[in-house]
């Protein structure tokens, strides 16, 4: 029998003979997050948190248009642990929200997005909206392989904005 190579995780103060955690390394991102999840302050994180087209529609229009924003749609205002891991990580590349839809103030340009899922957007110069997860579970090595090449584009937009010339 093949030995797997195992993360054993301490939470601060923690005893290790009773709160010890011993996981496979496939499980790397799962122990992190947990641990995340428990001593994580719920305050440190990057995403702006929207309700109604009053907070919405500012988030979507500020700055460059042609920057993507990643948005998570849902119905309440509590932000997981992976969305808000996810906003420190890509900051300030791409910028994060979520928007709680729960009292039905919907913009238009979110009419395609399924309650609960994730979506990068843009305005340039019509809406391009790519949704990145739909529904719970959403996995993080999923999300950065994909929230990469978002951030790709918005570096190379950004370097390319900054290199004309003032005078057009």
């Amino acid at each position: 029998q093949k030995e797997l190579p195992a993360f054993v995780g301490f939470p601060p103060g923690a005893a290790v003979e009773d709160k010890m955690r011993i996981l496979p390394a496939s499980s790397t991102i799962d122990l992190v997050l947990t641990l995340a999840t428990e001593h994580m302050p719920k305050d440190r994180h990057r995403v702006t948190l929207l309700n109604g087209r009053a907070k919405t529609k500012p988030f979507l229009d500020e700055g460059d248009k042609g920057i993507f924003r990643a948005l998570r749609v849902t119905n309440t205002s509590k932000i997981p642990t992976l969305w808000r891991v996810l906003s420190l990580e890509y900051h300030p590349d791409i910028p994060f929200g979520q928007v709680d839809i729960s009292d039905g103030d919907v913009l238009p340009e979110l009419d395609g997005i399924p309650v609960g899922s994730i979506a990068c957007l843009r305005k340039a110069p019509q809406w391009n909206v790519t949704v990145l997860h739909e529904g719970s579970g959403a996995k993080y090595d999923e999300l950065t392989r994909r929230l990469d090449k978002f951030r790709a584009v918005n570096k190379y937009r950004a370097e390319w904005i900054a290199a004309m010339p003032d005078e057009l």
